[in-house]
């Protein structure tokens, strides 16, 4: 009987690389069944491991080798005609956030400090969280020792914190009590879009200098809206998002 064994990695496709190595063999010779895809977790807590248990394959199982076919006498190219170009829709200007109300803006304090508190509470961190209502939202500040560990590479827990933040507050409520919720970390967010500002201004005077399309790397939601935002009115320049999350970035265009 062909020998089955388990396999344990971070993902399935290392799973399956450990497997191939174990058996000295390619991957259309192992017969692979995944037990568990595995999980990052939420903020690096929780990740499970990706599991699968694989073993050989008969010799019946292998597909034979196809023969080579001969060459065919290869035709001269044709000239392959100018494909169209598609023209690519300006990035919109956005609208300014509705104003808040004074009943939801109370609802979204109270259940900001809630949700944000429980959760500096179940990490264990030194940290605290104050709250400013202002205009068109609630803003929440953090504070103290371990405050880096809520903001993350390049802000990236911090926005998750956000995200869930606004699901939590704003759980089956629409319109007028819906409640949008800034998460800040002192004054990470104001350096951050100076310096994407500063950014988008520099990478602008590139593609306008070089006649070309310049490209940022994969950002966030929130820090392609600020290169967006920054560059719309901009002269003979366009922007756009390209790929999918996590590597979505904006590439920056000289328009003629």
């Amino acid at each position: 009987m062909t020998e089955r064994i388990e396999f344990i990695a971070k993902t399935v496709d290392e799973a399956v690389m450990n497997a191939m190595k174990h058996f000295k063999t390619t991957r259309d010779r192992i017969n692979v069944r995944i037990v568990e895809e595995g999980s990052k977790g939420l903020f690096g807590f929780g990740a499970k491991d990706a599991k699968i248990v694989a073993s050989l394959k008969d010799v019946t199982e292998i597909p034979a080798p196809k023969k080579a076919e001969p060459k065919k006498k290869s035709e001269p190219k044709k000239k392959s005609e100018p494909k169209e170009v598609e023209q690519e829709v300006e990035q919109p200007k956005r609208p300014d956030p509705a104003p808040v109300t004074e009943e939801a803006a109370k609802h979204g304090e109270v259940a900001a400090l809630e949700f944000i508190n429980g959760l500096i509470a179940s990490m264990g961190l030194d940290c605290t969280a104050t709250t400013e209502i202002l205009t068109d939202c609630v803003k929440v500040v953090l504070r103290g020792e371990d405050v880096g560990t809520l903001i993350g590479r390049r802000g990236d827990t911090l926005d998750s914190v956000q995200y869930l933040t606004n699901l939590y507050v704003n759980k089956k409520r629409k319109g007028d009590d819906y409640c949008r919720i800034i998460v800040d970390s002192e004054t990470y967010r104001a350096k951050r879009q100076e310096t994407l500002i500063r950014l988008a201004n520099s990478m602008a005077a590139k593609a306008t200098k070089y006649r070309k399309d310049m490209s940022f790397e994969p950002m966030n939601p929130y820090e392609r809206r600020i290169i967006h935002s920054a560059l719309q009115d901009k002269p003979n320049i366009k922007t756009k998002s390209v790929g999918e999350e996590p590597n979505r970035r904006v590439v920056v265009m000289y328009k003629k």
